[in-house]
């Protein structure tokens, strides 16, 4: 690595919502923070939040490795606001007394968005997809997927950078953030766009790629009726392997594996799939994988954090049930918080733990 210039920082977007940064904004936060300490230049992690509730953040995002905190509580950056939010990141950028070396942002839908807009707006180059960032000769490189991920592409010196989920490590630090006000958050009075509702997505009609929970099925299970009331139960999407989409069990948008679709969810429940490579190569990645095969040989169970030995056709029926008493438990319960249905960090409530109820059947 060439000598770098003296004062050398990273600044990370981070959006939040409710109170919570998503995974991958902190992990975008970590491979900023490992960058710096790299280069050993002196340089800080400053991250720029916008919107109610950015200053309470402060003291999290300092775990995770920032080192000054920019926020900006105003009411008129909460919700959707990429117009107002890229103006308010160029101007920071702009009066910087230091100006960062790169912006960083995470794989959520609302940062791709505005990396571009910021880009446009700061006039410098733009780098999506990034799954690997390194020091060379004294500049940033980037390796970014291209061709839909048949390609691998090298670019040195992009200044708004978009990690990939898990390109970066939310791990914890010592010490506390610095806290200043942003300056570059002015009158809202001039914005355009203005969040009015939010609806919850529903999981039969997102896209298996951006799918966070996905129970699969494959050719050991016979009734799929069965694999779509337990998904609809838990808010998971619907996927599978090639073998039920050639028969029409599942149309073929829903294949899962290098000759389908590629998914990285934080939960793939996998029931009556053998675990074929081409399948294998397209979820490998989830976070959290859990198999169901009668097979106890089956390869998907070496990738498994748990796996259940048994029939399809018997194991369904029995977490349906459970999910199914476990909400009418819960709805009798008084002063209960609402039950959500995902495969999320801990700090969330989770009602509905898939990995629980298949343990429980396991002992039965």
């Amino acid at each position: 690595m060439s000598q770098l210039p003296p004062l050398t920082d990273l600044w990370v977007f981070a959006e939040h919502a409710n109170g919570v940064v998503p995974d991958a904004i902190l992990e975008a936060l970590g491979a900023a923070r490992k960058l710096v300490d790299e280069a050993r230049a002196g340089g800080r992690v400053v991250v720029v939040a916008l919107g109610p509730g950015s200053t309470v953040l402060a003291a999290k995002l300092g775990q995770h490795g920032a080192h000054v905190v920019r926020a900006a509580d105003d009411e008129w950056l909460g919700g959707y606001a990429p117009e107002a939010w890229t103006r308010a990141l160029v101007a920071e950028v702009q009066a910087a007394e230091r100006p960062p070396l790169a912006l960083l942002f995470g794989a959520t839908r609302g940062s791709r968005e505005l990396a571009a807009r910021v880009a446009v707006r700061w006039g410098v180059t733009f780098v999506p997809d990034i799954v690997k960032l390194c020091w060379r000769h004294g500049q940033i490189e980037a390796q970014r997927l291209g061709y839909d991920d048949k390609v691998q592409l090298t670019v040195a010196g992009g200044r708004v950078l978009v990690l990939r989920p898990e390109v970066g490590d939310s791990r914890t630090f010592r010490g506390e953030a610095v806290v200043e006000p942003a300056s570059g958050a002015q009158d809202g009075s001039d914005r355009r766009v203005r969040l009015v509702e939010v609806r919850k997505a529903d999981p039969r009609t997102v896209p298996l790629a951006q799918a966070d929970f996905i129970v699969a099925g494959g050719n050991g299970v016979k009734n799929f009726d069965l694999i779509w009331e337990f998904a609809d139960l838990v808010g998971a999407a619907v996927g599978g392997s090639r073998i039920v989409c050639d028969d029409g069990r599942l149309e073929r948008a829903r294949q899962v594996g290098e000759s389908g679709t590629v998914v990285t969810p934080r939960c793939y429940i996998a029931i009556g799939i053998s675990g074929a490579s081409q399948h294998v190569r397209g979820m490998q990645d989830s976070k959290l994988i859990i198999t169901v095969n009668n097979d106890r040989r089956a390869p998907i169970h070496d990738l498994a954090a748990m796996a259940v030995i048994g029939d399809a056709a018997e194991i369904l029926p029995a977490l349906i049930a459970q999910v199914q008493a476990e909400r009418a438990q819960a709805a009798d319960a008084p002063a209960e918080r609402p039950a959500t249905a995902s495969c999320t960090r801990r700090e969330r409530p989770k009602p509905v733990n898939p990995l629980a109820m298949l343990q429980q059947q396991k002992k039965k």
